[in-house]
């Protein structure tokens, strides 16, 4: 019988296994739920997609509140147009998941007009290198957004803010 302390070779596996999993797993557990914690109440989506596609999808998102975390993280609604939703979902192969903009029946799906490829915790963490995606309907197909000065950003707190005014504001001028 193994008291896990003299067992010799034999558990030796067992035993590494478990001393790795005391050691990392509180952290691997712990950085999740203090991102969602830390998550911002409002996200701005901008950027300028390619021939426009979906850009009425963009700009100020809200969190939901009250509801189920989606795919492990918090989901968020259009602040002008609660048709739309911000969401993270995961494919089931175990590839990088996708922070996916898209029709509020779609919520929780892999499917949308816009995504970014991206495992952060949160919306304003997704990594500026990203590979953001946008749906050409006449084509049927995904076109990558490239990144640059129109590229995708998605931000919180005054520098969100500050870039959607702008952005609207040349969009309206």
């Amino acid at each position: 019988m193994c008291d896990l302390l003299h067992c010799g070779a034999r558990c030796n596996a067992l035993h590494y296994a478990l001393r790795y999993a005391l050691r990392y797993a509180p952290e691997q557990v712990e950085a999740p739920q203090r991102a969602l914690r830390a998550a911002a109440a409002r996200i701005y989506v901008t950027g300028r997609p390619p021939r426009g596609q979906h850009a009425s999808k963009l700009g100020p998102f809200v969190r939901r509140e009250g509801v189920p975390l989606v795919g492990g993280r918090h989901s968020y609604v259009h602040a002008s147009d609660e048709s739309v939703v911000l969401w993270h979902a995961a494919p089931p192969s175990g590839a990088s998941g996708r922070w996916w903009i898209g029709q509020q029946k779609d919520l929780a799906q892999r499917r949308g007009f816009v995504y970014a490829v991206s495992e952060a915790f949160t919306p304003e963490t997704i990594e500026p290198y990203a590979r953001w995606m946008v749906f050409q309907p006449k084509a049927k197909a995904w076109r990558e957004w490239p990144q640059g000065r129109d590229g995708p950003r998605c931000l919180a707190g005054d520098e969100g803010r500050a870039a959607w005014e702008q952005q609207a504001a040349v969009a309206g001028g």
